[in-house]
């Protein structure tokens, strides 16, 4: 199943839950999980925010980035924008992944 969650959202405690325990196959956020959220089985990110923060790309990594017997590896989709700041933005990630000795992949579309 297919959830989306926000700030707003009623039973987004319940969502959240239900998503750790793998009843959600796929979790639709906004950076309501950037903090303070564990989920130590996901092994696929899709980061869609344009932010220009280390502190805030620590926070999206760090969803990802918790062991779990079950994970070998995780992926973070970071996706870049066209556009003079979200594309700075964007590379300004690019490099601090780079300095983390991430693996970074450049894919067009």
């Amino acid at each position: 199943s297919i959830q989306y969650v926000h700030h707003k959202t009623k039973g987004r405690d319940k969502i959240l839950q239900d998503f750790r325990e793998g009843r959600i196959d796929v979790l639709i956020a906004t950076t309501i999980i950037s903090r303070g959220q564990n989920f130590p089985e996901l092994k696929y990110l899709q980061n869609t925010a344009s932010m220009d923060s280390n502190e805030k790309s620590i926070q999206i990594l760090g969803r990802l980035a918790r062991t779990h017997m079950n994970k070998k590896k995780a992926y973070l989709d970071d996706l870049q924008f066209p556009g003079h700041y979200l594309k700075r933005h964007g590379n300004h990630r690019k490099t601090y992944y780079q300095k983390e000795n991430l693996k970074v992949i450049r894919v067009e579309g």
